[in-house]
């Protein structure tokens, strides 16, 4: 009896001690959340949507509560090299309970045109599904700017 006892209580221990030192990621732009796997919607409101502007930041954030654990972020990946690139990569890619840390992707193409990539973010997290990747889309519309010159007036 005494077997089976203390047999139930070290893989009870096991369990907890793999649920204490999980990590979860949350990333962010414009202050906002983007979901994981938020498809082709890019938006405004989390500057997915890039609209006119050549760069924007966003936030990677160890979310985890409890126990003190580390966010390991092993690499962040775009689909689209040729259009955007990480023009100032993640500070940090260790980040502990609470702590963040800032990447920023540009636009690189100049033309007229919409162009679209997506962000791979992969790190040891668990709240992101089995793979330990996060994935969300980015946009931008290029206009074109015009300049009337007349009779010189």
């Amino acid at each position: 009896m005494k077997i089976i006892t203390q047999v139930g209580v070290a893989l009870f221990l096991i369990l907890n001690i793999n649920n204490v030192i999980a990590q979860e990621i949350e990333v962010t732009g414009n202050s906002q959340t983007i979901a994981d796997n938020s498809g082709n919607s890019p938006s405004t409101t989390n500057h997915t949507d890039f609209e006119q502007a050549t760069s924007r930041t966003f936030t990677i954030k160890n979310v985890k509560s409890g126990s003190p654990s580390t966010l390991n972020i092993s690499s962040i990946v775009l689909s689209n090299t040729t259009d955007f690139t990480i023009s100032s990569p993640l500070g940090n890619s260790s980040l502990i309970k609470g702590n963040s840390s800032n990447f920023t992707i540009s636009v690189t193409n100049s033309s007229c045109g919409t162009y679209n990539s997506t962000v791979t973010i992969y790190s040891d997290a668990t709240n992101d599904g089995v793979d330990n990747v996060w994935v969300y889309s980015i946009s931008t519309t290029l206009s074109p700017e015009i300049d009337l010159i007349g009779n010189s007036i």
